[in-house]
């Protein structure tokens, strides 16, 4: 089942509906995701399933899906921090104790999710985060989920 989403910034700026992931009917072959095309600018939902990423309001392909890290605000993205030789000793260390505590519960920040992994090797994931807006050209658009299709 897909979900709906609407883009806002603070410029003014409104998707609309956009109706994203597939249907029931649909969801091995159709994965409509956000993406800002690279020529006009455009905030559209191609099928990412498809290889060009064809923008809907020009037609030319190239559009930049808003999973990818140069669409969310640098602040929210998410970088990995390799493990120094210290904390791998100590790793080794704490793995021979026996050690029981219960797990705190993450807070998922998720606003929508697409298991995409065997068609492209990702989750599709948007996020409470800001992103690129279209318009303004400001960090500053976000998500929300309106509703769900089939």
């Amino acid at each position: 089942m897909g979900s709906i989403l609407q883009a806002k910034c603070s410029c003014g700026f409104d998707s609309g509906e956009l109706c994203l992931g597939g249907g029931r009917l649909t969801f091995e072959t159709n994965c409509a995701f956000p993406c800002n095309c690279s020529s006009c600018g455009h905030l559209s939902t191609p099928n990412l399933f498809e290889s060009d990423n064809v923008c809907g309001e020009c037609g030319k392909p190239g559009s930049t899906p808003y999973d990818d890290d140069v669409m969310v605000h640098p602040d929210s993205r998410v970088v990995e921090q390799p493990i120094g030789p210290v904390m791998t000793a100590v790793n080794k260390v704490l793995s021979v104790i026996p050690f029981r505590a219960a797990k705190a519960p993450e807070y998922d920040n998720s606003i929508f999710s697409w298991n995409a992994k065997g068609q492209l090797g990702r989750d599709l994931t948007l996020t409470e985060n800001k992103y690129f807006c279209p318009q303004c050209k400001n960090y500053s658009l976000t998500f929300e989920c309106v509703g769900m299709w089939d």
